[in-house]
């Protein structure tokens, strides 16, 4: 993981560098995030990162 000289997120590249070296399972990392965040956060995070590919899958499957 590419830091440059910003090491306000010490621990956020730390995992980020553990999960691209192997030793931490990527669906266990988004297993363990999910479940530490409130519902509010992940919801935030859903609306911020994931609505539009919902959007796009449901479009998918809409018969014409």
């Amino acid at each position: 993981m590419k830091k440059g000289n910003n090491m306000a997120r010490e621990f956020t590249y730390k995992v980020l560098d553990l999960m691209d070296e192997g030793v931490i399972d990527p669906k266990w990392l988004a297993a363990a995030l999910a479940s530490w965040c409130s519902e509010d956060d992940m919801k935030e995070f859903f609306y911020a990162n994931l609505a539009d590919l919902m959007e796009e899958e449901e479009e998918d499957c809409t018969i014409e």
